[in-house]
């Protein structure tokens, strides 16, 4: 065939996903009698600190995951889930028949289950992250009724199977991609800010999450009134590498409570 000495130029575009820290606080506090009448006495100090950790912990992954900048509560901003947008904030929205307003569905839940709603998922991944040969990195994050509906599915075929899925609690998988549990997607305040009863499919390593600055702990010791505060501090972020590669079934609680 001919030479050709002037050939026009591939170009690729990389998108950017930019982490910027947004300081949390939060606050608890322990009175002198409450620690000296406690069965651990100095100790109970600790625990109570220790708890709250847990606790902020547990509130740190609710905002990134529902996580809304936008989202206001009786015409204010929410203290917590108004600090930033989370991972479904710009994941791409599948919808069920229940959950699509006034455009159209993407999957009827009463119709297909959950199996309709995980085919809805893939069928909505672009094909160059399946081409990419990211298909086996891929997990389903769902909430508990999701996976409780896909689990007792599986328990009542008569298969080995079946009977693996009720005696050992086996890894649940849908096509080869597990279907794995998250606790955080069951949050009321979060599906409250979300609107919807989610699920997730994306690659883990796509969702990604920042600390600026770990977590911090400073006293204030109020002497009148016997008590001592201590103040909770952290600067974070969340985002998604690429939002069309976090895929966000919506259901709603009706449908989910259906299941």
């Amino acid at each position: 065939g001919d030479t050709q000495n002037e050939l026009t130029e591939a170009t690729i575009g990389f998108g950017k996903a930019e982490l910027v820290a947004t300081k949390l606080k939060a606050k608890t506090s322990i009175l002198d009698d409450d620690k000296e009448d406690n069965i651990e006495k100095e100790q109970f100090e600790q625990t109570l600190l220790s708890m709250m950790g847990e606790a902020v912990g547990v509130d740190l992954e609710a905002v990134c995951v529902f996580g809304d900048s936008a989202y206001t509560s009786g015409g204010s901003k929410d203290p917590l889930f108004s600090c930033f947008d989370g991972w479904l904030k710009g994941a791409t929205a599948v919808k069920s028949d229940g959950a699509k307003g006034s455009g159209s569905a993407d999957f009827v839940l009463a119709n297909t289950g959950v199996f309709g709603m995980f085919d809805a998922m893939l069928k909505k991944l672009p094909a160059a992250y399946r081409q990419a040969n990211l298909m086996k990195d891929l997990v389903f994050y769902v909430p508990y009724e999701v996976y409780e509906a896909y689990r007792a599915f599986l328990i009542d075929r008569e298969t080995g199977l079946g009977d693996s899925t009720l005696l050992n609690a086996d890894e649940l998988k849908y096509k080869g991609i597990p279907v794995k549990y998250a606790p955080v997607l069951d949050a009321a305040d979060g599906r409250t800010v979300y609107g919807k009863v989610p699920s997730i499919l994306t690659v883990p390593e796509f969702l990604w999450y920042g600390v600026y600055k770990d977590l911090s702990v400073e006293p204030k010791r109020i002497v009148e009134n016997e008590e001592t505060e201590y103040y909770y501090r952290i600067r974070c972020d969340a985002a998604n590498q690429w939002n069309d590669a976090v895929i966000a079934a919506q259901i709603t609680a009706a449908e989910a409570a259906a299941l």
